[in-house]
């Protein structure tokens, strides 16, 4: 499968978020929460509670591949949704797609990672 056909199924499937901005504007921002496309807010979509601007580390997979990101995102202080901008969703998007395709010469190795029953 090559690198563009993977990126349509992770749009398609696995990720299920709509419409996004740029953090910066602090409008448009959507989390990862049903699907559902959600309109620019000061709390958070989920449970009303406050949303602060934060860097977070993300854990993304793409086959037997796991790669962990820093990136910022907006936090709800309550119960912890995470809200990502258009550009870091394509980032996520884009690593997903080349851990899938073993495209990783460009990621620096952490380690080993293990599977606990």
């Amino acid at each position: 499968m090559d690198l563009e056909n993977i990126l349509a199924a992770i749009r398609s499937s696995r990720i299920r978020i709509t419409d996004h901005a740029d953090l910066t504007q602090n409008d448009g921002l959507i989390g990862v929460q049903g699907g559902r496309r959600m309109l620019p807010f000061d709390k958070c979509p989920v449970c009303g509670g406050e949303v602060v601007e934060k860097q977070v580390e993300k854990l993304l997979r793409g086959g037997q591949n796991t790669a962990v990101v820093l990136v910022r995102a907006k936090v709800c202080l309550r119960c912890g949704e995470h809200l990502y901008s258009r550009d870091t969703i394509g980032r996520f998007e884009q690593i997903r797609a080349k851990l899938a395709c073993e495209q990783v010469a460009d990621f620096e190795p952490l380690g080993q990672s293990y599977r606990v029953a």
